[in-house]
């Protein structure tokens, strides 16, 4: 596939060898299944929404400038190929068959369990949210950042608002925001997690979301003429199902996508495009953290 296919047809099955090139962004909504005897190759990046499942004698191979982000997780078959030179995320279990050895100088960020006996870069799986790399022999805990403090609100639909069918809201953080939160030049966010009240979005489960760098500090109003525009941003994640576990008294509700690199000194802007059309609960809510007072809360962990 040599240029950008922004869909592909959900339930993709590859029964033919394929090539991401260089420089394209391809999405699959939905599952995708690699059969026996079949070849993938991510020069570029490929985004799956569903899980991804690598079958026996299929070969896998992300080349040193390939992204493969797989946003429902990952299931390895016996003796399944695969080299990774480049990035490979998953947002969800990843699951290594037997003989299912990932060689390469590249690195797995696993967002959910790994499990199977099969390696990772000559590292065994059993890790909870963790980092593999060729330089390391063990997975490592990956790092995360919360924006703001312990104050928590309930209602200020954002990211999304549940009650509704279709909902968007933009939020800004400062760069002062992030650096206090431990981000630096070049840290890259490729998870993000809200806070919310409910084990539940079955009603507002599409989500789609850009990232981008902004000059702008703060919204004034609620003219939506003073949002900024998403051909601004990058995509990070397109029609996603975002995953839901319990956190303590509250759930986490996380959204995986395109790596997102901070230059270290603008403001980043978050856009959250819901596209299910079904009502929720009016008591669902999300919660939002204290920035620096009690009239300024965002909603981002």
């Amino acid at each position: 596939m040599s240029g950008n296919a922004p869909t592909l047809a959900s339930g993709f099955k590859l029964a033919d060898d394929v090539i991401i090139a260089a420089g394209h962004t391809v999405t699959v909504n939905g599952e995708i299944r690699i059969k026996s005897g079949v070849t993938l190759t991510v020069m570029g990046t490929l985004v799956i929404s569903g899980l991804c499942d690598f079958q026996n004698g299929c070969s896998i191979h992300v080349s040193s400038t390939g992204t493969l982000v797989m946003n429902s997780g990952e299931n390895s078959n016996n003796s399944t190929d695969v080299i990774i030179e480049g990035t490979v995320i998953c947002n969800g279990n990843f699951s290594a068959g037997t003989g299912s050895n990932i060689g390469g100088t590249g690195s797995v960020s696993v967002y959910g369990n790994s499990s199977g006996s099969g390696t990772i870069f000559g590292a065994s799986t059993g890790c909870d949210f963790c980092d593999f790399s060729s330089s390391s022999s063990t997975g490592n805990d990956i790092s995360s950042v919360t924006i703001g403090g312990e104050d928590t609100y309930v209602g200020i639909s954002a990211p999304i608002e549940p009650f509704y069918g279709y909902s968007y809201s933009q939020c800004i953080y400062t760069a002062a925001e992030l650096t206090a939160a431990g981000l630096q030049s070049g840290s890259e966010i490729s998870m993000l997690i809200y806070q919310l009240n409910s084990s539940s979005l079955a009603n507002s489960d599409n989500w789609t979301v850009y990232i981008g760098h902004t000059s702008t500090d703060a919204f004034v109003g609620n003219n939506s003429t003073n949002w900024i525009s998403t051909s601004n941003m990058s995509l990070f994640a397109l029609n996603t199902t975002p995953s839901i576990s319990q956190n303590g008294s509250h759930y986490d509700v996380r959204v995986g996508g395109i790596p997102f690199s901070w230059d270290g000194s603008s403001n980043i802007v978050i856009a959250v495009d819901e596209n299910a059309s079904s009502y929720g609960s009016s008591s669902i809510d999300f919660y939002a953290r204290d920035v620096g007072s009690t009239s300024d809360r965002k909603s981002v962990v």
